[in-house]
């Protein structure tokens, strides 16, 4: 018996541990799973609050990324500001170490 519904479907689902989204790779992208499923009468009938809910976690995820690359951002900007402060420091210990006005040395 032919149905236009298929019995089973699989799903690629973002990985959730500890109540964060997990990421991987140098540019944190969120690690995906795939599922398997079985497609029931009840998918078919409650379609549109599956479609809702698919779209309301959909969204939640890209929400979750664009929180932690604005946190990566401003981590990566606090570090070369921390940096920065670093080599001012250390260029100014260097010129108090090294004058470099002739006229205060003894010739």
């Amino acid at each position: 018996m032919l149905s236009k519904y298929p019995k089973r479907f699989t799903t690629n689902v973002p990985v959730v541990k500890d109540g964060m989204l997990a990421t991987s790779g140098p540019f944190k992208e969120p690690k995906f799973e795939e599922r398997h499923g079985e497609y029931t009468c009840y998918h078919i009938a409650h379609l549109e609050c599956w479609k809702q809910c698919c779209h309301d976690n959909t969204v939640e995820v890209q929400r979750e990324v664009l929180k932690k690359q604005e946190e990566m951002k401003e981590r990566k900007r606090k570090e070369e500001e921390e940096e920065g402060k670093k080599q001012k420091q250390q260029g100014k210990r260097n010129a108090a170490n090294h004058p470099t006005d002739l006229t205060s040395r003894n010739l």
